[in-house]
């Protein structure tokens, strides 16, 4: 048995870290009276110990142990968060729980069912991840809670009975749900995941009309539907689906951001689209040639890599365009694109990798500054092609920031 050796640290320590230390106990005995925080992640502990905290502590980590019950008596209470992560619990108690509690991590155990007898009702945050549950209950929930993960377990169907009316945002990525269900949803639900599940058809009755962000990818959505869209909807990702057209009518005219990266989308229609969308992704899809007609003139940025792009059209593309990626590895197509060049307007930022002698000859002609500006103007910094030594993620987060320019995280 080994435990803390609370000597090594004064009377007045208020954080002390003991991860990976080969600690099995818990015993406060000699523990500085006024330690807030403390870290016992990694070690060997099985049993939640509290008698003798100083009432002081409010946030302890106990991830990556080897803890099964849940044991709250004796605890100090000003607890406010505690990391629970990666132990081996199968039920949740909450009984003698103090209602300081405000977020609890209580991913990667083997809990089967959602219980929230006893819970703190000031709880706000609950990591529910990597477990075996099946089924959302939410009856006896806090109405506190605003953030609830419930991602990578075997949930089915979506449940909103009894929840928190000031729920903000919902994680159920990677569980086998196959419809959406808005059916009591709270109108506080601002974001909500449900990406890598099994969803046919997208659905929008009853939905909360504050929802702002949402993720479908990775599902087996074949069509675009926006009737009874929420009108506060500004980003939506249905990356990796199976969709062949893009159809706006509907669609929230707040919309700011969509990402279609990975379908099989094979042409462009921009009637109805949103008047104030800055930037859409479609990269790695099947489109030919790329439209331009009735495309908002708010449009910043879009993604084209990997398409089979035959013409580009860019006589009529949008003069606000500040970023327009397109991959084309076919060296057959250099000559439309060279012939064509005079129609390419002065982007601040092009990238047209797979062919660096276009790329060097666009990069002198068309995207720098002139060349007093010397080697030190700020697009002369950014490879137009890949290079062993810049990544393409760290390239992007540069130029968007000398570009002042908002975009998704997975797009960089």
């Amino acid at each position: 048995m080994t435990k803390i050796d609370w000597t090594k640290y004064p009377q007045d320590t208020k954080i002390i870290d003991l991860q990976s230390s080969n600690i099995t106990d818990i015993v406060w005995e000699g523990c500085p009276p006024s330690l807030i925080i403390l870290y016992l992640g990694g070690n060997n502990i099985t049993e939640m110990n509290w008698k003798g905290c100083p009432q002081s502590l409010s946030r302890i980590y106990l991830n990556n142990n080897q803890i099964i019950n849940m044991n709250w008596k004796d605890c100090s209470q000003s607890l406010i968060c505690v990391g629970l992560g990666k132990n081996q619990i199968t039920k949740i108690n909450w009984n003698d729980c103090p209602q300081s509690l405000n977020c609890i991590h209580l991913n990667n155990n083997q809990i089967i069912e959602m219980n929230w007898e006893g819970c703190s009702q000031n709880l706000n945050w609950i990591n529910l991840a990597y477990n075996f549950i099946k089924k959302i209950v939410w009856e006896g929930c806090p109405q506190s809670l605003a953030k609830a993960y419930l991602n990578h377990n075997q949930i089915t169907n979506m449940n909103w009975k009894d929840c928190s009316q000031n729920l903000i945002c919902v994680g159920l990525i990677q569980n086998q749900i196959t419809k959406i269900n808005w059916n009591g949803c709270p109108q506080s639900l601002n974001y909500i995941h449900l990406n890598n599940n099994q969803i046919i058809t997208m659905i929008w009755n009853n939905c909360s009309q504050n929802l702002s962000w949402i993720n479908l990818s990775s599902n087996k959505i074949t069509e675009i539907v926006w009737k009874n869209c929420p009108k506060n909807l500004s980003t939506i990702k249905l990356e990796r689906n199976h969709i062949t057209n893009i159809i706006w009518k509907g669609c929230s005219q707040n919309l700011n951001k969509i990402s279609l990266r990975y379908n099989n989308i094979t042409h462009m229609i921009w009637k109805d689209c949103p008047k104030n969308l800055s930037s859409i992704n479609l990269a790695y899809n099947s489109i030919n040639i790329m439209n331009w007609n009735m495309a908002p003139q708010s449009l910043a940025i879009i993604y084209l890599r990997r398409n089979p792009l035959i013409e580009v059209n860019w006589k009529y593309i949008p003069w606000n365009i500040k970023f327009f990626s397109h991959h084309n590895d076919l060296d057959n197509k250099f000559k439309e694109y060279k012939e064509s060049r005079n129609n390419i307007p002065d982007l601040p930022y092009l990238w047209i990798d797979g062919h660096k002698e276009f790329i060097d000859e666009l990069t002198h002609t068309f995207l720098l500054p002139p060349p007093q500006g010397g080697f030190e103007s700020p697009y002369y910094k950014y490879p137009l092609y890949k290079n062993g030594g810049v990544s393409y993620r760290n390239m992007m987060e540069e130029m968007m920031k000398d570009l002042s320019i908002n975009t998704f995280a997975h797009d960089l």
